[in-house]
């Protein structure tokens, strides 16, 4: 059953975008001039960027991927806290638009340094939530030294 229910989450998602009911994601709020950035802080997987919230400030926000992509068997898919780190590496930003994330990544059952390259389109999955990168129940976050109290520069 939960199975079923992390794939129906994206579709019902897809179908919500579709319909102009749910945004339609990261890049074209916030990825201007291919800023969004990708790192490793911690041991975790970060997606990093300037957002614009409902008064069009900007805000330096930042997601840990592992809320949201999973590694099965090989190929990167969208999940609630699938931690795709744990079993990929080399990762990195990539496409066009710089919202692709690709990495090679263990095929589970296969001998231990079985990688295959695999890539998500990340503008799918992760939104601009007033300012702040989301997917799923991800915690909203700011970029370190970044202070969401000062007034906003115009």
């Amino acid at each position: 059953m939960a199975a079923k229910m992390q794939l129906f989450i994206p579709f019902f998602l897809s179908i919500l975008i579709l319909l102009g009911i749910a945004d339609a994601g990261w890049r074209e709020d916030c990825n201007f001039g291919g800023n969004g950035q990708f790192h490793i802080i911690h041991e975790k997987p970060y997606l990093s960027t300037m957002c614009p919230d409902h008064n069009e400030r900007q805000i330096c926000t930042m997601l840990d991927l592992s809320h949201c992509i999973m590694n099965s068997h090989g190929h990167l898919i969208p999940t609630i806290n699938g931690h795709f780190e744990r079993s990929c590496e080399n990762c990195h930003l990539t496409g066009d638009n710089g919202t692709i994330l690709a990495c090679a990544c263990r095929m589970f059952g296969k001998p231990p340094a079985a990688l295959q390259y695999t890539e998500i389109e990340t503008d799918n999955l992760v939104e601009n939530r007033d300012g702040l990168l989301g997917c799923f129940d991800s915690p909203p976050e700011v970029c370190p030294g970044f202070d969401l109290s000062a007034p906003p520069e115009y």
